[in-house]
């Protein structure tokens, strides 16, 4: 009698163990049959509409050719991740949440773009064989999301341009442009961190194109 117990028990217990195994296997099932998450891309786009500023329709070329560079960006910046800054010292990167493209191509190819149709020169990259005297040069070393001050976090972008004359085979610097913009996020979703870096691009565009005008008006091309 007391070994049919202690069988008993025995398979009781077996019972209640394979029992816990079952649930644990469907669970780790369900957790693995759970989609990855999917990454974010994002691109910067610029808009003539999106700034109240007469650089901001497009101009006649009439100051000569003007080669632009690639820009450089630098690091933690020159990443397709979206950068963060948490404090005075401290950032964080999105690995989710990415730009289609390295900055650097990104910001050169949206330069060309507004420059062709709003500065006052012809432009071409750096890849073109047309001649020219003119050279933009840039370094962007701030491009990332403040959020700091969680209340209202701000797109950051910093850094300096050079326009270089070629003159006589040697080149000169014929203007040097600092730059530091900002544009308030409107939500804290990756399209609009997106958006907001976007919008204070553009606004070092349009300064940078008004330096542009008033470079080209006193100083013609020789």
């Amino acid at each position: 009698m007391e070994l049919r117990l202690v069988n008993h028990s025995v398979r009781t217990l077996l019972a209640v163990l394979a029992g816990i195994f079952s649930l644990s296997l469907a669970g780790c099932g369900g957790i693995l049959k759970q989609p990855p998450v999917a990454k974010g891309y994002f691109a910067i786009e610029t808009s003539a509409a999106n700034e109240n500023s007469n650089s901001a329709a497009p101009t006649a070329h009439h100051a000569g050719v003007l080669r632009v560079g690639t820009i450089r960006v630098s690091p933690p910046y020159d990443a397709a991740t979206f950068v963060y800054r948490l404090g005075p010292t401290q950032f964080d990167t999105d690995y989710y949440n990415n730009f289609i493209a390295p900055p650097a191509s990104l910001l050169t190819g949206s330069l060309v773009q507004w420059l062709d149709t709003h500065g006052p020169m012809t432009v071409v990259d750096s890849a073109s064989g047309l001649q020219s005297k003119l050279r933009l040069e840039g370094n962007v070393t701030d491009f990332y999301i403040d959020s700091s001050n969680k209340a209202a976090p701000t797109a950051v972008v910093g850094g300096r341009f050079f326009l270089i004359r070629q003159y006589q085979n040697a080149d000169e610097l014929g203007l040097e442009l600092p730059f530091h913009e900002t544009a308030p996020v409107r939500s804290r979703s990756p399209a609009d961190f997106a958006a907001a870096l976007s919008q204070a691009w553009q606004r070092v565009l349009v300064k940078l194109t008004q330096a542009l005008d008033r470079e080209a008006n006193s100083k013609p091309t020789r």
